[in-house]
């Protein structure tokens, strides 16, 4: 029995110093981000926290050439690669960024020298690659984007002379202007599955190997990106379901019933064009929600009172009408 007793206090000391040190521990963390506007280093990491719960690595301080991004530091769940942080470095080969995190910010990875291999986790929810995150990576050659992603940001891989080929999750809805600009050596571009893609900015792939073998029209996904023909009028493939009429270089262009116009899209518009539909019944304007300037130089040939031609009234845009 007084084994018994001496052991049980011997257990209960040891989980007082325990608790004691991670209390001290837990103090000093406390106070070291109190006094440094929430951040603290720790390791290869300098992170920032505004609860107990979620921490976003704000600096890289180390040096290896494979980097896996840790899932929790400390107790915090890594959710986000803030602005700039591995900016500039010229170590990492291989990165590895696990499914925790949620967002990479502006210019996370911009010119990475080094940087080869990007693999984003699957089953995560990263809905966003910021804009210029893996800009001048030049010898950037393999990257894996996780389904689940949603946006890719404007320039977010641009001049990343070494991409051969991407596959874009069959989530993303928007690839923004000048994603993958000046990527010359980029061939192929293919979608995982059936297509998410709404909208990509007109200047997204261009000076791109892809870009200058695809034929009269180039396609990601249902979106049509440019038109690279010389028909007068243009009939855009049955499927599409958005484009960039500011790059079709024709007077006319005849629309599917699938297709979706976007503000962005109508207020770019550089030429006098027409406009016609196959099917004037649907409502191809859904999506542009007030009138611009832009549309003046827009005319939407239709029958009188059909949907396109009130739709298109509606917006302040000119109609005519059709003639057989």
């Amino acid at each position: 029995m007084e084994r018994f007793k001496k052991t049980a206090k011997r257990i209960l000391f040891a989980i007082i110093i325990v608790a004691v040190i991670y209390l001290g521990f837990f103090w000093y963390v406390v106070e070291t981000m109190r006094a440094n506007g929430n951040t603290i280093e720790i390791g290869d990491y300098k992170v920032m926290a505004f609860n107990f719960d979620e921490g976003t690595i704000v600096r890289y301080m180390g040096n290896k050439n494979d980097v896996k991004i840790p899932r929790r530091i400390l107790w915090w769940k890594i959710t986000k690669i803030h602005d700039r942080t591995f900016e500039g470095n010229d170590e990492i080969e291989t990165l590895y960024v696990p499914n925790t995190v949620t967002e990479v910010g502006m210019e996370a990875f911009y010119k990475c020298s080094s940087l080869k291999e990007v693999y984003f986790e699957d089953g995560g929810k990263a809905t966003e690659i910021g804009t210029r995150a893996f800009m001048n990576c030049e010898k950037l050659e393999d990257v894996h984007l996780p389904e689940g992603l949603v946006e890719i940001g404007g320039a977010s891989f641009a001049d990343c002379m070494s991409l051969y080929d991407i596959t874009i999750p069959s989530t993303v809805e928007r690839i923004e202007g000048s994603a993958f600009y000046q990527c010359h050596n980029l061939g192929e571009v293919q979608i995982n599955g059936e297509s998410s893609v709404k909208y990509v900015e007109s200047d997204a792939f261009e000076q791109t190997k892809w870009l200058r073998k695809c034929g009269d029209y180039a396609m990601v996904g249902r979106v049509l990106y440019a038109y690279n023909g010389t028909d007068d009028p243009v009939n855009i493939p049955e499927g599409t379901v958005g484009g960039n009429t500011e790059s079709i270089g024709a007077k006319v262009i005849v629309y599917p019933a699938s297709y979706q116009f976007s503000e962005l899209e109508l207020s770019h518009v550089e030429n006098y064009i027409t406009l016609m539909f196959m099917d004037e019944g649907q409502h191809y304007f859904d999506n542009v929600k007030e009138k611009r300037y832009g549309y003046g130089k827009i005319t939407v040939m239709a029958t009188p009172n059909s949907t396109v031609w009130n739709d298109a009234s509606a917006l302040g845009i000119n109609v005519v009408e059709k003639t057989e």
